[in-house]
């Protein structure tokens, strides 16, 4: 018979699963509230004391209890849970957790743990309770099995006010380990709030909050009054057929559903993912599936007709926004919690966004990350193939999970095509879809300027000791923040819609040809702009406050915003009536004013001008006529510059020169891209004829630039060369223009 050993544990394995597997002490609670309704809990109560001399945590339900057999044989045996054998409560609940570790997040939250617990054992009422100090497994070669549990001989348990059975579970925690603050507490609050689907009819289930650190946010913990939203999507996937079945409704059409069936090996084509994570195009692994979305565009017209107010109504998404994952009913982290750094966007809808941030009037048109609520049901025994990582939060991202997540986004682009379609159709009744560009560029520019004042503010209270901040000085630079935001996503929508609506600049292609061009680099600077100012927002809300931070990412949005101002203020400008008439203008002065205007736009990407070499010189002509021409000049040359990796330089002169006896002037914009061959310096003037191409040789520009300024300069009978120059070593373009 051979030789057997056995392994021993070390007591501070305890350890190292508990407190320090646990991410936080928020969800090291949430871990008891879901062994709560795991035990058929009705009522529970969570009451957090750190002030005076009460340092406690209380979480006590009305659930089955435990007699002293399940403390000895479930609770006390680490890595056991019945859960596994015993799937559903005697209430039909599909139990949460499998992996028998849970309890252990009590050592997360303090020192010591009573449990006293009350359950039905026959015809009599078991009552038991144990003692757990944390810190004696914290020993040196101390075995897991060698540290006491002291039992309590004569145990006594208040349970929930509100029970509706004789049974339940009281644990006290004490000598806490965390200082819980008010920002702590408000976002147990909004966890808790959201632990089962906030739009779903999960019942029986009531949360109770009692703390002395920030008051206000004691009593019952229930979700916001539901808030009718624009469009709302049901998709069902049963794994036993290949069928997908939808309905979507609106608030335009009432009660009206658009019902539909598709196939998944049709419907995988609508994903659009900018991760392009693998997913099934045929069969999916994920398991059965209900995905619900709800989206809410942040507008006043949102709320017209209902009980809230705008304020109400963000308020509102603020706490939902996000597509949650829910198993079995409660809620998996960290997917679609606001404030997760891992987990928050598992859909990549920001990026998705920005890579295509096409406006509602085009039928590419991606949904914005912070208008959606959603959640996507699934369960233990329905996905069997979708699993938890090692860690307390979070799924095995295995094929099962692509899938799971590939089907989402195809529910989200379903939604995308009928917020498309209602835009049409309010289109061609006359609703008003668009917003004024003009107001908005004028909003924007004042909310730079606000956050400008804020970022002064905070560099002089960075300089006073941190007890001297008032909270009406905190919270009023959050709010302004948070309207900051807001205001760069109304830009964000506004900038969309002015470079897809770019007929609506009169016929001015010009326009439309540099907003192609400038308009990646401005929706780039948007992206950066937002998510600085989101940042800033965030680490408001962290204790230590970190003001430093906060004062470089809002620097960092400002300059991103007077990016974004700019391009919008250059292109309002284009427009304006004067600029149709034909008068004495200074040319000089008109080519500064393009150049400053688009200074924010060259600096980015690291282009120099050079413009020495610009004479005062006074011509009776079109500004618009001139604009042009320097605006397409300018637009090449800015292309061209960029394949170059350094010393990117556009060189502009202005002078003036004869022409068979007529007096005229040059304007000559040269830069240090390739040269144009010879052989295309004739054929480069054509319409649809462009040398613009990206890395994959697929034609980018519009081959209308060079035309426009080809007619121009033919109606007011001028010349037009290109050459290399010899400074620069790039394309040099030479046009001439009289002066009558």
């Amino acid at each position: 018979m051979p030789l057997i050993k056995n392994f021993k544990v070390d007591a501070r394995t305890i350890i190292h699963l508990g407190r320090e597997s646990i991410k936080d002490h928020a969800t090291a609670l949430l871990e008891l509230v879901k062994n709560s309704y795991d035990a058929d809990a009705s009522v529970v109560e969570i009451e957090i004391y750190k002030k005076e001399t009460l340092d406690k945590i209380r979480i006590a339900d009305d659930g089955l209890g435990m007699t002293e057999s399940d403390i000895d044989d479930h609770w006390l045996r680490i890595g056991f849970s019945e859960k596994r054998n015993v799937k559903f409560s005697p209430k039909g609940r599909r139990k949460t957790g499998e992996k028998g570790i849970g309890r252990l997040s009590t050592d997360r939250l303090g020192e010591d743990l009573q449990i006293v617990s009350i359950a039905n054992q026959g015809n009599r009422t078991d009552i038991n309770g144990i003692r757990i100090c944390w810190e004696l497994f914290n020993q040196d070669n101390q075995d897991l099995s060698g540290v006491p549990i002291e039992v309590i001989e004569t145990p006594l348990a208040a349970l929930p006010l509100a029970k509706k059975t004789d049974t339940g579970t009281e644990l006290i925690i004490s000598k806490l380990r965390h200082n819980w603050t008010k920002e702590n507490i408000e976002a147990l609050r909004n966890e808790l709030s959201i632990l089962t689907p906030p739009f779903s009819d999960t019942k029986d289930f009531e949360i109770f909050l009692q703390n002395d650190v920030s008051p206000e946010f004691n009593g019952k913990i229930s979700p916001p009054d539901f808030v009718l939203p624009e469009i709302e999507l049901i998709m069902v996937f049963n794994s036993s057929s290949s069928d997908i079945k939808y309905d979507i409704k609106d608030k335009f059409n009432g009660d009206k559903l658009k019902s539909g069936t598709i196939k998944w090996a049709e419907l995988s084509h609508k994903v659009i993912d900018p991760f392009d994570l693998p997913f099934a195009s045929e069969n999916l692994s994920c398991g059965s599936v209900i995905i619900k979305l709800l989206l809410y565009p942040r507008t006043k017209a949102l709320a017209e007709g209902t009980n809230f107010s705008l304020s109400e109504l963000r308020e509102y998404v603020d706490k939902n926004v996000g597509v949650k994952i829910y198993r079995d009913n409660i809620s998996v982290k960290p997917y679609g919690y606001v404030g997760s750094i891992i987990g928050n966007d598992w859909l990549g809808l920001a990026e998705r966004h920005s890579r295509n941030p096409a406006g509602i009037d085009r039928p590419e048109y991606r949904v914005v990350a912070n208008q959606l609520v959603g959640a996507v049901f699934i369960g233990r025994d329905d996905n069997p193939n979708i699993l938890d990582s090692a860690a307390r939060e979070g799924l095995v991202e295995n094929d099962a999970f692509f899938d799971l997540r590939a089907i989402t986004l195809s529910a989200i682009a379903l939604l995308e095509n009928h917020r498309y379609s209602i835009y049409q159709v309010q289109k061609k009744r006359g609703a008003n879809t668009n917003p004024s560009h003009s107001e908005t560029a004028v909003i924007f520019k004042a909310e730079v300027k606000s956050a400008k004042e804020d970022v002064d503010k905070l560099k002089q209270l960075i300089k006073a000791p941190m007890h001297l901040f008032t909270e009406n000085e905190l919270k009023k630079t959050v709010d302004d923040i948070a309207q900051f935001v807001e205001a760069s996503e109304k830009a964000s929508f506004s900038f969309t819609d002015l470079l897809n609506h770019n007929r609506v600049l009169a016929g001015l292609a010009t326009i439309g040809i540099a907003s192609a061009v400038f308009g990646h680099e401005t929706q780039g600077a948007i992206t950066e702009f937002r998510e600085s100012a989101i940042i800033a927002r965030e680490y408001l809300s962290i204790e230590p406050i970190e003001l430093n931070i906060i004062i470089d990412e809002l620097e960092k949005s400002i300059k991103y915003g007077e990016q974004v101002a700019a391009w919008g203020k250059f292109a309002l400008s284009r427009v304006q009536r004067e600029k149709r008439k034909k008068e004495k203008r200074n040319i000089k002065e008109i080519i500064e004013g393009i150049l400053n205007e688009l200074t924010e736009v060259f600096k980015p990407v690291d282009i120099e001008i050079k413009n020495d070499n610009l004479i005062s010189l006074e011509a009776q002509v079109y500004p618009m006529d001139i604009e042009s021409i320097l605006v397409n000049l300018l637009t090449n040359a800015y292309t061209a510059c960029l394949q170059k990796n350094h010393h990117r330089v556009i060189k502009v002169e202005l002078f003036t020169g004869e022409q068979n006896g007529v007096k005229g002037y040059y304007i000559t914009i040269a830069n240090s891209g390739h040269p144009i061959e010879s052989s295309f310096k004739d054929w480069i003037w054509e319409p649809l004829n462009t040398l613009k191409k990206d890395s994959t040789g697929r034609e980018t520009g519009t081959g209308l630039g060079l035309t426009i300024i080809k007619s121009i300069v033919e109606d007011l009978n001028g010349t037009k060369e290109i050459l290399i120059d010899e400074e620069l070593g790039g394309a040099k373009f030479k046009i001439w223009l009289p002066l009558t």
